[in-house]
C-alpha cells in the first residue's frame, strides 16, 4: 500500500506546500502503481498531481526517468 499524504515526512510535505500552497484535500488515483506516492493535491491555487519515490537503493533510476518526463513532480525522500 502506498503512503498517504499524512504518512509522508513533515519535511517532504512542507517542501511540497512551499511550491503549491497549503494542501486542503488529497485524492489518490485508483490506477497506476509506478511510484511510492502519487496523489492529486488540492490547494487554493488549484489541483496539482504529485508523485514521488522513497530514496532507496534501486529507485534512483526510476526517479531520474520520471524527472525527464515530469521534472516538477518527482520527489525523493
Amino acid at each position: 500500500m502506498r503512503p498517504t499524504w499524512n504518512d509522508l515526512p513533515r519535511t517532504v510535505r512542507a517542501a511540497i506546500e512551499a511550491e503549491t500552497g497549503p494542501v486542503s484535500r488529497v485524492e489518490v488515483p485508483a490506477a497506476g502503481r509506478n511510484s511510492d506516492f502519487a496523489a492529486t493535491l488540492f490547494t487554493q491555487r488549484g489541483a496539482v498531481f504529485c508523485k514521488g519515490i522513497v530514496d532507496a537503493e534501486g529507485n534512483e533510476e526510476r526517479c531520474t526517468a520520471t524527472k525527464r518526463t515530469s521534472p516538477r513532480i518527482c520527489l525523493r525522500w
